[in-house]
């Protein structure tokens, strides 16, 4: 399996955590990620290493479990691996590797043996505290192995209520090893563009209390249901989709979800409902029929904001406000995932979240105020309803000029900013055509003696454009720097054995060994640029180029003739 450069960024930046820091790390990537790939990427080459070494893998509903026992099979067909989740029919406790529903393990913990890896898909539900499933599970495991290590995958590593999840004296996780932003996946092509537009249909939640951080579920249903806002949200719904082919709409709750159903199929939209109380049979039958396209929308309450993968969503219908900028972004996170014939996802957000949370790529968790009335960073367009940042003096979409407000003025907008869903930020990751590449010892100034000297790569791509690399050939075999230097020369076409130091390496360079990089990929949002990846020239164009160089020399016809 050929692992995103991003994804290999995120394999090893987990041994890259536990050569350098203790505690337990989250690898943060975005919904359609491949955080499943991630996972399966990591055991393989775990076991490959350390055949010895037992791990669980753990999540909350069946479908993601299913998911990332299937991607480590693709990884690794030969996998030691098996299922324990009641609601796929396993019970296997004695494999390598097991992936078990938390609602199934949590009871019996001690029943799995010495585990010495529990990887926590969406890592944010574990509890801050107390004796919560997940806090159970570990609890037992740590009973039969007190240095179990804990490594946690999400999309979103924040709670509502309590804040970062690596924050805290009561954290579970102590520091994020990897964090990969949603932009950045986009503009490299990763992730599907989305799109938003305002709507006149909003609920008004104003009078909804709220109760944990998030609204009281039957006020805010209420709100949802009041006056004719099911019929409006419905036909300004179909009104703004156009020709998109999978709808996928977010409800406050069960009676809800059932108008909205009912005024869709009046209209001639196909659709589905499913519940938390739906039977599986019954759910799986209609997320199958939804799939394949024999219904075009499937509104749901509380149950596919994760672990639901149908790559073609083209449309997301926020019709339930929440407080939770986490929940905000797994609803949306359901049509980041590309497909081939999907040039985008279009959210319609009835519940005022983007308003309320901001940008996708730019969520976090606010400190509270106390009052609950901080001005939102949003304003909408009162002629065509687009959602601009509050700074926008004429709407991009209609040229409608906002009134002139004589408050404070917020420096912190930018007034080109056009899009609400993304910040619309300046293109974080850009592409370098590299003009010359370079090869230098360096020492770390002030190093002890006898400290490694590592080989760094200098790519020059043009005027003030240039970036750096360093690679580790002489540290001690197997380390993770070494691993990294074996893993850049192979991939560049190098010969075994690889160099163990560098003077080596330049030798063997200067011969015409290695691939030349004609593109490097380099990150531009910090004052100094950061090498993402790089594009190696053509493989038949360097054996060309060098052909003078492995061109072996012609032998004679006749060995007799040969002057000795």
């Amino acid at each position: 399996m050929q692992l995103r450069d991003y994804q290999r960024e995120a394999v090893d930046s987990i041994y890259e955590w536990f050569e350098e820091s203790s505690g337990n790390p989250l690898v943060v990537v975005p919904t359609g990620g491949g955080k499943s790939v991630i996972i399966a990427k990591f055991i393989e080459e775990v076991l490959q290493q350390w055949p010895g070494e037992r791990f669980m893998v753990a999540t909350h509903v069946k479908e993601l479990v299913d998911q990332n026992y299937r991607a480590l099979k693709r990884c690794w067909p030969a996998a030691p691996a098996g299922i324990y989740s009641a609601g796929l029919k396993r019970r296997d406790t004695r494999a390598a590797v097991t992936f078990a529903g938390v609602q199934s393990a949590y009871r019996k913990p001690e029943q799995f043996g010495h585990i010495d890896l529990l990887l926590v898909d969406e890592a944010h539900l574990i509890p801050p505290r107390g004796f919560g499933m997940y806090r159970q599970l570990i609890a037992g495991l740590q009973k039969t192995n007190p240095n179990v290590r804990i490594v946690g995958f999400t999309a979103t590593p924040f709670r509502t209520d309590t804040g970062r999840l690596e924050k805290g004296d009561d954290r579970m996780f102590h520091g994020i090893s990897y964090d990969c932003d949603v932009a950045s996946m986009i503009a490299d092509g990763w992730l599907s563009n989305v799109t938003n537009l305002g709507v006149r249909a909003e609920i008004d939640t104003s009078s909804v209390h709220l109760r944990g951080g998030e609204f009281i579920a039957g006020e805010l249903e209420d709100a949802a249901m009041r006056d004719d806002l099911v019929r409006r949200g419905v036909e300004e719904m179909i009104a703004r989709a156009g020709d998109r082919q999978k709808w996928l709409v977010f409800c406050c709750g069960i009676n809800h979800a059932n108008d909205v159903a009912g005024e869709l199929e009046a209209r001639g939209i196909a659709c589905h409902t499913v519940f938390g109380d739906t039977p599986n049979d019954v759910r799986d039958a209609r997320i199958a029929d939804f799939r394949t396209g024999k219904v075009r929308a499937m509104v749901n309450v509380n149950v596919l904001t994760t672990g639901f993968d149908v790559p073609d969503v083209d449309l997301i219908a926020l019709m339930r406000p929440t407080q939770s900028p986490g929940l905000y972004v797994q609803m949306v996170g359901r049509g980041l995932r590309i497909a081939p014939e999907k040039q985008d996802c279009l959210v319609l957000d009835f519940g005022g979240n983007v308003c309320r949370h901001g940008p996708i790529d730019k969520v976090e968790v606010r400190e509270s105020s106390g009052d609950g009335d901080s001005e939102a960073p949003m304003k909408k367009c009162e002629q065509c309803m687009t959602i601009v940042y509050a700074a926008v003096t004429i709407c991009p979409t209609c040229g409608f000029e906002f009134p002139v407000s004589r408050g404070k003025a917020n420096h912190d907008e930018r007034p080109d900013e056009q899009s609400a869903i993304l910040s619309g930020q300046r293109k974080p990751i850009e592409r370098w055509a590299v003009q010359n590449v370079s090869y230098h010892e360096h020492t770390k100034r002030d190093a002890p003696p006898g400290h490694p000297k590592t080989l760094r790569v200098y790519y020059d791509c043009g005027y003030r454009r240039s970036v750096s690399e360093w690679i580790c050939f002489e540290h001690p075999v197997g380390s993770f720097p070494q691993r990294k230097a074996a893993r850049w020369w192979l991939e560049r076409g190098g010969d075994e054995p690889v160099p163990e130091t560098v003077d080596l390496a330049r030798v063997r360079i200067e011969c015409g060994e290695i691939r030349d990089t004609v593109e490097v990929i380099v990150d531009v949002r910090e004052k100094y640029p950061e090498l993402k990846g790089t594009k190696l020239e053509d493989p038949e164009d360097h054996a060309r180029r060098n052909e003078h160089l492995y061109k072996p020399a012609a032998e004679p016809a006749d060995y007799d003739d040969i002057p000795f």
